[in-house]
């Protein structure tokens, strides 16, 4: 994806004991890796496939992240938050898709123009 996209994703650990299963709490920190990952991309920019491309290859990468010895399956909830044109400031100013189109070379959204 590198060229195509300029996401900021913000991965979070889940507290071991942050499950319940009808009011017990559960400690899954045996059986699984938990995260939360939560991404801000502005609106626009990725297409139904490629989120459902992006969340994938992001699990895939925070999976590769762990330990080679550790057996653990990891748990990943991918929050992507898209932010509407012209809410995203960026160096004390305000961005447009058309800003962040020309900065980050987004191929997909190459012509556009204004805001």
């Amino acid at each position: 994806m590198k060229g195509d996209c300029s996401c900021r994703p913000s991965i979070s650990s889940v507290r071991a004991t942050a499950f319940a299963n009808a009011g017990e709490k559960w400690d899954v920190s045996a059986q699984a890796v938990p995260c939360i990952i939560q991404v801000k991309v502005p609106s626009g920019v990725l297409s139904e496939a490629m989120r459902g491309d992006y969340v994938q290859r992001l699990h895939q990468a925070v999976s590769r992240s762990k330990e080679a010895n550790d057996q653990r399956i990891v748990m990943t909830s991918i929050i992507l938050d898209e932010v509407n044109d012209g809410l995203w400031g960026a160096n004390g100013a305000i961005w447009y898709l058309a800003d962040f189109t020309q900065a980050a070379g987004y191929r997909h959204l190459q012509g556009l123009t204004g805001k």
